[in-house]
């Protein structure tokens, strides 16, 4: 796992004492996924790998890999990428 900076601890301390939500303050992502059909991934640093079995999103630390059958891009906003197809496996790269 990666080392957080001060500054990192110092947000988090931030977030937790004013009830803020972590991914806002921190910009970590925010991952959801609904079934095995959809998932939408907030705060994400770009695609830096797409294919129909296999997309690699850019993400604060690292990169998440999302792997399945017939895979698209939905959308993809500055902040959000919506991803939909069947959705056999998630995973986090640092």
């Amino acid at each position: 796992m990666a080392r957080r900076s001060k500054d990192d601890m110092w947000k988090e301390r931030l977030s937790k004492a004013f009830e803020f939500p972590a991914d806002v303050i921190l910009d970590i992502p925010r991952i959801t996924i609904e079934g095995n059909n959809r998932l939408i991934i907030e705060n994400h640093g770009g695609i830096v790998e797409y294919s129909v079995d296999r997309i690699r999103v850019r993400i604060r630390h690292g990169e998440s890999l999302i792997e399945g059958k017939r895979l698209i891009i939905a959308t993809i906003l500055k902040d959000q990428v919506e991803i939909n197809g069947e959705i056999t496996k998630v995973e986090f790269l640092t």
